[in-house]
């Protein structure tokens, strides 16, 4: 019988190259069986680039590329972490009565694979709720970016109560793939014993790769992926280029760009 696996997810679009394209479509061909639990915006999925789909994927369950997907309508538990940071601090499950929470209870999956802090929080109380019913599962956290960042702005008391329910989760996961090695190194000071791999988003360049030398002065540096209040910080990112280039010719490339097509997410491009 082949093992199922439930993808918990509580911000990405539910056809991001990772999450869809890279792990549940390569767990499939492996014979895995996924779901995929993913969120809704005002009543539709969206899309990478934050646009909605309002034709098409409008049933609450379905199945794509042989991989069944069930949606709910997104949460927003930024806003309610005294309460979440209390629940993981009791140690059961009964508090945890979130969407996300429910439905990944209901699967009965033998992994659970969580892409964000707090689907990791969901992961956490759906492997308490399944322990209780004598059902083992494996929670593996895939960290795609370091939450709390201690780079960017919020309230010290909310980063203090984060840290701290991260570290409750960290102690109940069975394993966490991260992007990155100095997320890896962050994740392993806070517990040495903490099984962590790194898995890339790119493939490392090929053996024998040699970059050519170049036939201009400038320097390139590139962004891969999209830039929104919770990723990437472009104001900082023209402070440099303004800085740099009062030294030496420097440019970037920004692979991704903003989310959406509203005016709130355009990206402020000085003019040249």
């Amino acid at each position: 019988m082949s093992k199922n696996v439930c993808f918990l997810v509580t911000e990405h679009p539910f056809l991001d190259a990772r999450i869809f394209k890279k792990e549940a479509k390569s767990l499939v061909k492996q014979g895995y069986k996924v779901t995929m639990i993913v969120p809704r915006r005002d009543g539709n999925l969206f899309d990478v680039d934050g646009s909605t789909f309002s034709e098409t994927f409008r049933s609450k369950a379905f199945t794509y590329e042989g991989i069944e997907v069930i949606t709910y309508e997104q949460m927003y538990p930024e806003k309610d972490v005294k309460n979440l940071h209390y629940n993981l601090r009791t140690g059961n499950y009964t508090r945890f009565n979130d969407r996300l929470t429910q439905l990944g209870i209901a699967q009965e999956a033998d992994f659970y694979h969580a892409h964000e802090f707090f689907s990791l929080y969901s992961g956490v109380g759906i492997k308490r709720a399944l322990t209780a019913k004598g059902k083992r599962s494996k929670l593996i956290y895939d960290s795609h970016e370091l939450e709390p960042d201690p780079l960017v702005y919020q309230p010290q008391n909310t980063k203090k109560i984060k840290r701290q329910m991260l570290g409750y989760m960290l102690e109940e996961l069975d394993y966490v793939i991260t992007v990155s090695e100095s997320i890896k190194s962050y994740y392993l000071s806070l517990d040495p014993q903490l099984p962590i791999e790194v898995i890339h988003n790119s493939p490392p360049l090929a053996v024998g790769y040699a970059p050519g030398e170049g036939n201009t002065s400038e320097f390139v540096i590139g962004y891969e992926g999209v830039m929104d209040k919770k990723r990437g910080n472009f104001n900082k990112l023209m402070a440099v280029l303004e800085m740099c280039n009062k030294r030496f010719d420097l440019k970037a490339k920004i692979i991704g760009g903003g989310k959406g097509s509203t005016e709130e997410h355009n990206l402020s491009v000085p003019p040249t």
